[in-house]
């Protein structure tokens, strides 16, 4: 009992705290780690058009960073009770650098978009 409440706590943590990196192994198949996000333009200089083409890539880049968190949550459920410490700081580490990185791509695009209609 100790320890699913340390766990649930340590994610609890992670959420608030943002990270991603580490692959983990879900299952059979590999969770894939979100890459580098999508390029934004300077919002004091793009058009409209840009930055509506920049705010789908941002989406996309959001969702697939949603489904690499549902991967690692599927990899820990799938280790249950046999997960290592050393498996599960990986997939802490993962998960919260995956959240940091939507969290700066989302905010980098919404700084482009206050620069937009600054002009």
């Amino acid at each position: 009992m100790m320890i699913k409440a340390k766990r649930t706590q340590l994610l609890t943590m992670m959420t608030l705290l943002f990270s991603l990196s580490v692959p983990v192994m879900a299952a059979e198949r590999e969770c894939t780690p979100l890459g580098d996000g999508p390029e934004i333009p300077d919002g004091a200089a793009a058009t409209e058009a840009e930055l509506v083409t920049s705010q789908k890539a941002v989406k996309e880049y959001v969702a697939q960073g949603e489904f690499y968190i549902q991967c690692l949550k599927a990899t820990e459920v799938k280790l249950g009770e046999d997960i290592t410490e050393d498996q599960q700081q990986r997939i802490l580490l993962a998960y919260d650098q995956t959240v940091e990185k939507m969290h700066q791509t989302s905010e980098a695009f919404n700084e482009a978009v206050r620069a937009f209609k600054a002009k």
